[in-house]
Protein backbone atom coordinates (compact mmCIF):
# COMPACT_ATOMS: atom_id res chain seq x y z
CA UNK A 1 0.00 0.00 0.00
CA UNK A 2 1.27 3.78 -1.38
CA UNK A 3 2.16 6.05 1.52
CA UNK A 4 -0.45 9.19 0.95
CA UNK A 5 1.23 12.67 -0.39
CA UNK A 6 2.55 15.10 2.28
CA UNK A 7 -1.00 17.01 1.83
CA UNK A 8 -2.71 14.41 3.01
CA UNK A 9 -0.97 13.46 6.28
CA UNK A 10 -2.28 16.32 8.26
CA UNK A 11 -6.31 15.27 6.98
CA UNK A 12 -5.16 11.62 8.06
CA UNK A 13 -4.14 12.09 11.29
CA UNK A 14 -7.54 13.42 12.87
CA UNK A 15 -9.49 10.55 10.83
CA UNK A 16 -11.38 8.21 13.26
CA UNK A 17 -9.15 4.90 11.31
CA UNK A 18 -6.33 5.94 13.55
CA UNK A 19 -7.89 6.57 16.89
CA UNK A 20 -5.81 4.39 19.08
CA UNK A 21 -8.09 1.21 19.97
CA UNK A 22 -8.45 -0.81 22.57
CA UNK A 23 -5.48 -3.60 20.98
CA UNK A 24 -2.87 -0.41 21.19
CA UNK A 25 -4.38 0.82 24.91
CA UNK A 26 -3.95 -2.91 26.12
CA UNK A 27 -0.15 -2.79 24.62
CA UNK A 28 0.71 0.74 25.86
CA UNK A 29 -0.74 -0.22 29.81
CA UNK A 30 1.51 -3.32 29.23
CA UNK A 31 4.37 -1.10 28.62
CA UNK A 32 3.97 1.16 31.22
CA UNK A 33 3.41 -1.24 34.06
CA UNK A 34 6.63 -3.09 32.71
CA UNK A 35 8.77 0.29 32.94
CA UNK A 36 7.61 2.15 35.93
CA UNK A 37 9.23 4.05 37.48
CA UNK A 38 12.12 4.43 35.11
CA UNK A 39 10.71 4.95 31.64
CA UNK A 40 12.62 4.79 28.77
CA UNK A 41 12.34 8.13 26.16
CA UNK A 42 10.73 8.51 23.16
CA UNK A 43 13.81 7.54 21.40
CA UNK A 44 14.57 4.72 23.09
CA UNK A 45 14.82 1.40 21.33
CA UNK A 46 11.83 0.12 23.72
CA UNK A 47 9.68 2.49 22.67
CA UNK A 48 10.83 2.44 18.94
CA UNK A 49 9.59 -1.42 18.90
CA UNK A 50 6.23 -0.44 19.87
CA UNK A 51 6.24 2.11 17.37
CA UNK A 52 7.18 -0.11 14.72
CA UNK A 53 4.89 -2.86 15.83
CA UNK A 54 2.08 -0.49 15.94
CA UNK A 55 3.20 1.16 12.57
CA UNK A 56 2.97 -2.71 11.05
CA UNK A 57 -0.50 -2.73 12.97
CA UNK A 58 -2.29 -0.11 11.13
CA UNK A 59 -2.12 -1.30 7.19
CA UNK A 60 -3.37 -4.97 8.57
CA UNK A 61 -6.70 -2.86 9.30
CA UNK A 62 -6.63 -1.45 6.08
CA UNK A 63 -5.02 1.91 7.01
CA UNK A 64 -2.41 3.73 5.12
CA UNK A 65 0.93 4.81 6.52
CA UNK A 66 1.80 8.18 7.05
CA UNK A 67 5.22 10.21 8.67
CA UNK A 68 3.52 11.02 11.94
CA UNK A 69 1.72 7.52 12.48
CA UNK A 70 2.70 6.49 15.70
CA UNK A 71 6.21 7.63 16.01
CA UNK A 72 7.86 7.39 18.88
CA UNK A 73 7.32 10.91 20.45
CA UNK A 74 3.16 9.90 19.83
CA UNK A 75 3.60 6.05 21.54
CA UNK A 76 5.52 7.83 24.60
CA UNK A 77 3.06 10.61 24.90
CA UNK A 78 0.27 8.51 25.09
CA UNK A 79 1.91 5.77 27.13
CA UNK A 80 2.21 8.37 29.56
CA UNK A 81 -1.41 9.22 29.91
CA UNK A 82 -1.58 6.43 31.85
CA UNK A 83 0.00 8.84 35.15
CA UNK A 84 -3.02 10.54 35.65
CA UNK A 85 -4.90 7.07 37.17
CA UNK A 86 -1.43 5.69 39.05
CA UNK A 87 -1.66 6.30 42.73
CA UNK A 88 2.12 5.52 42.78
CA UNK A 89 2.92 8.52 41.41
CA UNK A 90 2.54 11.91 41.40
CA UNK A 91 3.06 13.38 38.41
CA UNK A 92 -0.32 12.91 37.10
CA UNK A 93 1.27 13.83 33.51
CA UNK A 94 -1.38 15.31 30.52
CA UNK A 95 -4.68 16.08 32.27
CA UNK A 96 -6.92 14.99 29.55
CA UNK A 97 -6.98 11.68 27.74
CA UNK A 98 -9.98 9.35 26.16
CA UNK A 99 -12.11 7.40 28.12
CA UNK A 100 -10.68 4.01 26.95
CA UNK A 101 -7.64 4.94 28.52
CA UNK A 102 -9.37 4.93 32.23
CA UNK A 103 -11.56 1.76 30.83
CA UNK A 104 -8.15 -0.06 30.54
CA UNK A 105 -6.67 1.06 32.94
CA UNK A 106 -9.17 -0.03 35.61
CA UNK A 107 -9.89 -2.94 33.76
CA UNK A 108 -6.15 -4.55 33.93
CA UNK A 109 -4.32 -2.72 36.84
CA UNK A 110 -5.73 -5.24 39.13
CA UNK A 111 -4.96 -8.19 37.13
CA UNK A 112 -1.52 -7.71 35.21
CA UNK A 113 -0.73 -11.00 34.90
CA UNK A 114 -3.96 -11.42 32.36
CA UNK A 115 -2.67 -7.89 30.60
CA UNK A 116 0.75 -9.23 30.46
CA UNK A 117 -0.53 -12.63 28.51
CA UNK A 118 -3.47 -10.75 26.34
CA UNK A 119 -0.76 -8.07 25.41
CA UNK A 120 1.88 -10.54 24.22
CA UNK A 121 -1.13 -12.57 22.45
CA UNK A 122 -1.96 -9.10 20.31
CA UNK A 123 1.51 -8.28 19.91
CA UNK A 124 2.12 -12.09 18.23
CA UNK A 125 -1.03 -11.70 16.08
CA UNK A 126 0.28 -8.27 14.59
CA UNK A 127 3.48 -9.63 13.75
CA UNK A 128 2.54 -13.17 12.08
CA UNK A 129 0.21 -10.52 9.79
CA UNK A 130 -2.52 -13.51 10.95
CA UNK A 131 -5.61 -13.59 13.54
CA UNK A 132 -6.83 -16.58 15.69
CA UNK A 133 -8.74 -19.03 13.34
CA UNK A 134 -12.71 -18.89 14.21
CA UNK A 135 -13.87 -22.41 15.23
CA UNK A 136 -17.79 -21.56 15.01
CA UNK A 137 -17.54 -24.36 11.76
CA UNK A 138 -16.05 -27.25 13.82
CA UNK A 139 -17.56 -30.90 13.93
CA UNK A 140 -17.30 -31.32 17.77
CA UNK A 141 -19.35 -27.64 18.84
CA UNK A 142 -19.43 -29.09 22.50
CA UNK A 143 -16.43 -27.21 22.95
CA UNK A 144 -14.31 -24.55 21.50
CA UNK A 145 -10.96 -22.46 21.41
CA UNK A 146 -10.40 -19.99 23.95
CA UNK A 147 -7.61 -16.82 24.16
CA UNK A 148 -8.45 -16.86 20.40
CA UNK A 149 -7.69 -13.38 18.70
CA UNK A 150 -10.60 -12.48 16.65
CA UNK A 151 -11.04 -10.51 13.55
CA UNK A 152 -8.00 -7.76 12.56
CA UNK A 153 -9.40 -4.98 13.77
CA UNK A 154 -11.50 -5.30 16.81
CA UNK A 155 -9.48 -8.21 18.49
CA UNK A 156 -10.57 -9.44 21.78
CA UNK A 157 -8.87 -12.15 24.04
CA UNK A 158 -11.82 -14.57 24.31
CA UNK A 159 -13.38 -16.58 26.69
CA UNK A 160 -15.73 -18.87 25.44
CA UNK A 161 -19.77 -18.41 26.98
CA UNK A 162 -20.80 -21.80 25.69
CA UNK A 163 -18.05 -23.61 27.24
CA UNK A 164 -19.39 -22.35 30.55
CA UNK A 165 -22.68 -23.65 29.58
CA UNK A 166 -21.62 -27.28 29.04
CA UNK A 167 -19.28 -26.99 32.44
CA UNK A 168 -22.87 -25.82 34.54
CA UNK A 169 -24.62 -28.23 32.41
CA UNK A 170 -22.52 -31.33 33.46
CA UNK A 171 -22.16 -30.31 37.04
CA UNK A 172 -25.87 -30.04 37.91
CA UNK A 173 -25.80 -33.47 36.09
CA UNK A 174 -23.48 -34.64 38.66
CA UNK A 175 -24.53 -32.84 41.77
CA UNK A 176 -28.39 -31.51 41.05
CA UNK A 177 -27.80 -27.96 41.55
CA UNK A 178 -24.65 -25.30 40.53
CA UNK A 179 -22.52 -24.80 44.07
CA UNK A 180 -18.57 -23.26 44.54
CA UNK A 181 -16.35 -26.48 44.24
CA UNK A 182 -14.02 -24.68 46.88
CA UNK A 183 -16.15 -23.45 49.57
CA UNK A 184 -19.43 -25.28 48.42
CA UNK A 185 -21.50 -21.93 48.57
CA UNK A 186 -24.76 -22.42 46.98
CA UNK A 187 -25.88 -19.13 45.57
CA UNK A 188 -29.65 -20.52 44.62
CA UNK A 189 -30.00 -21.70 48.76
CA UNK A 190 -29.24 -17.97 49.26
CA UNK A 191 -29.98 -15.91 46.94
CA UNK A 192 -33.46 -17.88 45.74
CA UNK A 193 -33.91 -17.46 41.82
CA UNK A 194 -31.96 -14.80 41.26
CA UNK A 195 -28.84 -17.43 42.30
CA UNK A 196 -29.97 -20.14 40.02
CA UNK A 197 -27.22 -21.79 38.24
CA UNK A 198 -24.91 -18.68 39.25
CA UNK A 199 -20.85 -18.96 39.27
CA UNK A 200 -17.64 -17.83 38.01
CA UNK A 201 -15.62 -20.30 35.85
CA UNK A 202 -12.07 -21.26 36.58
CA UNK A 203 -9.71 -22.09 34.23
CA UNK A 204 -7.18 -24.48 35.48
CA UNK A 205 -5.04 -24.49 32.45
CA UNK A 206 -4.51 -20.69 31.98
CA UNK A 207 -6.33 -19.57 28.71
CA UNK A 208 -3.24 -17.95 28.09
CA UNK A 209 -0.73 -20.93 27.88
CA UNK A 210 -3.12 -22.63 25.61
CA UNK A 211 -1.85 -22.98 21.89
CA UNK A 212 -3.82 -21.76 18.96
CA UNK A 213 -6.63 -23.72 18.03
CA UNK A 214 -6.63 -25.76 21.48
CA UNK A 215 -9.78 -26.64 23.09
CA UNK A 216 -10.68 -26.67 26.45
CA UNK A 217 -11.17 -29.58 28.29
CA UNK A 218 -14.19 -29.85 30.44
CA UNK A 219 -12.42 -31.41 33.37
CA UNK A 220 -10.01 -28.46 33.58
CA UNK A 221 -13.05 -25.80 34.40
CA UNK A 222 -14.62 -25.43 37.83
CA UNK A 223 -17.16 -23.33 39.51
CA UNK A 224 -16.29 -21.30 42.14
CA UNK A 225 -17.55 -18.24 43.77
CA UNK A 226 -16.35 -14.72 43.08
CA UNK A 227 -14.58 -14.75 46.47
CA UNK A 228 -12.92 -18.12 46.13
CA UNK A 229 -12.34 -17.43 42.55
CA UNK A 230 -9.94 -14.19 43.80
CA UNK A 231 -8.47 -16.06 46.62
CA UNK A 232 -7.31 -18.70 43.41
CA UNK A 233 -5.59 -15.99 41.83
CA UNK A 234 -4.36 -14.17 44.69
CA UNK A 235 -0.97 -16.08 44.72
CA UNK A 236 1.61 -16.58 41.53
CA UNK A 237 1.38 -20.10 40.81
CA UNK A 238 -2.22 -20.06 40.92
CA UNK A 239 -3.80 -22.00 43.50
CA UNK A 240 -5.82 -25.19 42.67
CA UNK A 241 -9.23 -25.12 43.87
CA UNK A 242 -8.02 -28.41 46.06
CA UNK A 243 -5.01 -26.28 47.58
CA UNK A 244 -7.47 -23.25 48.18
CA UNK A 245 -10.02 -25.68 50.31
CA UNK A 246 -7.09 -27.20 52.58
CA UNK A 247 -6.23 -23.90 53.16
CA UNK A 248 -10.03 -22.89 54.36
CA UNK A 249 -10.61 -26.33 56.11
CA UNK A 250 -7.02 -25.49 58.20
CA UNK A 251 -8.28 -22.27 59.03
CA UNK A 252 -11.95 -23.61 60.42
CA UNK A 253 -9.85 -26.35 62.15
CA UNK A 254 -7.78 -23.89 64.12
CA UNK A 255 -10.63 -22.08 64.75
Amino acid sequence: MSNPEPQEEKKLTHDPRYHWDREEHIILLDAYLRYRPQFPSSESNEIQEISRLLRQYHPQKGNPIHEKLRNGDGVYMKMMNFRRFDPTTESKGLPKGNKLEETIWNEYYDRQEELKATAELIKRSIKDGTSFPDNDHLDEPEMESEGRVIGTIHKRHERSKKNKENKIKDFKIKNTRVTCEACGFDFEKVYGEMGLDFCEIHHEVPVSQMKQGEKTKLKDLRCVCPNCHRMIHRRKPWLSVEELKMIMNKQTSSC
